[in-house]
């Protein structure tokens, strides 16, 4: 998923995500479907703003930098009316689940997606942490720069702001939120730290729903997720922000169709591996095309297909021109490549 992929694709594609990675495991079928949920008692917390880790073959910031509908100035003034909020009355600062002024400025986002964006701030709903101020201030400017026009962004030890296209600048500037001398607390050299924690409250209400069944699940059997493991605990967790608590049927339903599909992704990924070695054999290049053919098509390709991108003609020459084998062997190795992917990392 990309940058620019639509809010609404956003649980969709992490359900699917998790689901292939838990299709691609070695639990057994007993073992996914236990009678019970074992651990109930697990924090949950937004995820961190940054992150290096992959969720199978992509970063899993790609899933989570899904970007919001920012409308003109709403986007700064949500986050001076919030930072006052928070210094002043704390209590009112969040309304069922997400952040209350943004049910004006920021309106046309989803509650979900409000609550995942901008996190309800340690403390909540007595006195804040410290650092709330400037965690917030590291939010908007995140979803600053993956929502709207930037012109710049400083990222160091001290700093993360963006500069708009109007000239203002959203977020950390030597430790501090920029423009918001009631925050005292300075994060100067922490700022990358702080970009790569967790966030906000965290909470250990479990749910009992298909989310926290999987989350349990991955604990209970971490060993056999030793890649995936934190990437995953992260997506979980995501999902549950953005959800906001409601049930994801997307999980379900990719939880049931994933190991299908990963089978059949792998037996693709075989038979490709096997056309690729057949053209690298010692053979007339007539029988390396009748013996690939007979292999990608129908699993892989249908004629038509193999017709386009391997060989035109159902004729098959004793020998190829010069450098065809090569133009063959560079269409099966992309071909390949694509599959894999679908395919997860053992494949």
């Amino acid at each position: 998923m990309t940058k620019h992929a639509r809010v609404e694709s956003q649980v969709g594609a992490l359900a699917k995500a998790i689901s292939i990675a838990f299709a691609a495991s070695s639990l057994t079928q007993e073992e996914r479907s236990p009678r019970q949920i074992e651990f109930t008692d697990l924090p949950w917390t937004v995820p961190p703003l940054t992150s290096n880790l992959l969720l199978g073959q992509a970063e899993l910031q790609s899933y989570l930098d899904t970007p919001i509908t920012v409308r003109g100035s709403a986007l700064t003034n949500f986050w001076r009316a919030t930072l006052d909020l928070m210094y002043l009355s704390p209590s009112r600062l969040i309304k069922n689940g997400s952040h209350s002024t943004a049910r004006g400025t920021l309106s046309y986002t989803k509650p979900g997606v409000r609550a995942f964006r901008f996190s309800t701030p340690a403390g909540y709903p007595g006195m804040l942490s410290p650092d709330a101020g400037v965690m917030f201030s590291l939010e908007v400017a995140h979803t600053a720069m993956i929502s709207m026009p930037v012109i710049d962004l400083v990222k160091n030890e001290s700093n993360y702001y963006v500069v708009l296209a109007d000239g203002e600048s959203i977020g950390v500037k030597d430790g501090r939120p920029i423009n918001a001398d009631q925050w005292d607390f300075n994060a100067s050299g922490m700022v990358l730290d702080l970009l790569e924690m967790p966030r906000g409250l965290s909470s250990q209400e479990c749910l009992y729903d298909q989310i926290a069944s999987a989350r349990s699940l991955l604990h209970v059997h971490s060993d056999k997720f030793q890649q995936d493991f934190q990437a995953l605990d992260y997506a979980l967790q995501a999902l549950r922000f953005l959800t906001l608590g409601a049930s994801c049927p997307e999980l379900v339903t990719y939880t049931q169709v994933a190991p299908q599909n990963l089978r059949q992704a792998r037996e693709k990924v075989a038979a490709v591996r096997d056309a690729l070695q057949t053209m690298s054999m010692d053979m007339a290049d007539k029988y390396k095309l009748q013996s690939i053919e007979a292999v990608l098509v129908p699993l892989v390709m249908n004629v038509t297909t193999f017709r386009r991108t391997i060989f035109a003609s159902p004729h098959y020459p004793f020998t190829m021109e010069a450098g065809r084998t090569e133009k063959i062997q560079t269409v099966l190795a992309s071909l390949l490549e694509e599959l894999q992917c679908k395919a997860g990392p053992t494949a």
